[in-house]
């Protein structure tokens, strides 16, 4: 069964740094029996440039036929509002290609959490993002 990925980019390449809501475009990939990977349409976000109140609903409005979002940053209560809407979240920096990748590999073996800090890409699951993050601070050391 196919499913949809939401990654949010401003030059279809890389991740985009920021918050969610403030990339210029949603590139919606599809995968087909959870090994590859194919982008179907590339959405400009209406949104980007709004400083509103609850903005991840609009930002859903927009990928909401997406299972998975993949993402580097997105705000505490925008995670809780896309888990109330059933979308899996998972954090990950650098390549999309890569990114996704890892994030099939990591839906194949169950979302497993990567362990250690400083990797180029470190995919998790919301409920430890915070929480990585801390640690990594503590450390020194990028997440």
């Amino acid at each position: 069964m196919p499913r949809r990925i939401a990654v949010p980019t401003n030059d279809g390449k890389t991740l985009f740094p920021k918050m969610l809501g403030m990339a210029k475009f949603f590139y919606i990939y599809e995968t087909i029996a959870g090994d590859t990977f194919t982008l179907l349409e590339k959405r400009a976000n209406a949104y980007e440039t709004t400083l509103q109140h609850q903005k991840t609903l609009d930002v859903y409005a927009l990928i909401s036929d997406c299972e998975i979002i993949v993402s580097t940053s997105i705000g505490k209560k925008g995670i809780k509002r896309l888990e109330e809407k059933g979308m899996k979240l998972v954090f990950a920096r650098g390549n999309i290609e890569d990114a996704l990748q890892k994030t099939l590999d990591n839906e194949q073996s169950r979302w497993k959490i990567e362990e250690g800090c400083g990797t180029d890409i470190s995919v998790i699951t919301y409920r430890c993002f915070y929480r990585r993050r801390d640690i990594c601070r503590k450390r020194n050391t990028s997440f």
